[in-house]
């Protein structure tokens, strides 16, 4: 008794970074030079940190900002966006990447009805990532003319997506080759708004 206590290995984990050897129930890390009086329990305290570790689950919906987010695939790390916090708004940028519980996110989807019926809404900017705009995203957004594409990544339009928008809608796609605007005017137009044009 009264000596000290050698101070093991550091030990390892995958995924875990080691803080050090705690006593039992402490908020200190153990002092190694202390003379040991009696029989102590050291235990090692990790933190989670790595490339495989993620506080992200399928589905997990937050908020961020001014938007709501969905967490589609956490291994992928990608996002659709649900909606915002308010339906009064009369423009949306909708961004590339989301940080959720620490994570940076893609954002590859708008979800369905996320912004249905926003009455007031007449622009909206959509990421460079944004793939799909699921079924009733923008229905009833009836002062709704202007989008924007940030990328060329945008493939599927569901049903009903654009219903009830602006007759003039106009999406803007500079990022979008020439000699696939008229195809992604197509695949726009299934959304509900046949008027729609891409330039």
């Amino acid at each position: 008794s009264g000596q000290t206590a050698s101070k093991p290995v550091d030990p390892s984990r995958p995924d875990y970074v080691f803080e050090g050897w705690y006593l039992e129930n402490s908020a200190a890390p153990y002092d190694f030079n202390t003379p040991v009086t009696q029989n102590i329990t050291l235990v090692a305290k990790w933190k989670a940190d790595g490339p495989n570790w993620s506080l992200l689950t399928k589905d997990l919906t937050v908020t961020v900002g001014k938007f709501k987010y969905r967490v589609i695939d956490p291994d992928k790390k990608t996002a659709a966006v649900t909606g915002s916090t308010g339906k009064s708004a009369k423009s949306l940028t909708i961004g590339d990447t989301v940080s959720i519980k620490g994570t940076s996110c893609t954002i590859v989807q708008i979800d369905s009805s996320a912004f249905k019926n926003y009455k007031k809404l007449k622009k909206v900017t959509i990421g460079a990532n944004v793939a799909t705009i699921e079924k009733n995203a923008f229905s009833g957004c009836k002062k709704l003319k202007t989008i924007t594409l940030k990328g060329a990544a945008l493939k599927t339009v569901k049903s009903g997506a654009f219903k009830n928008t602006a007759k003039n809608l106009t999406v803007k796609a500079a990022k979008v080759k020439k000699t696939q605007r008229g195809k992604l005017q197509k695949t726009m137009r299934k959304g509900g708004n046949k008027k729609l044009k891409v330039k």
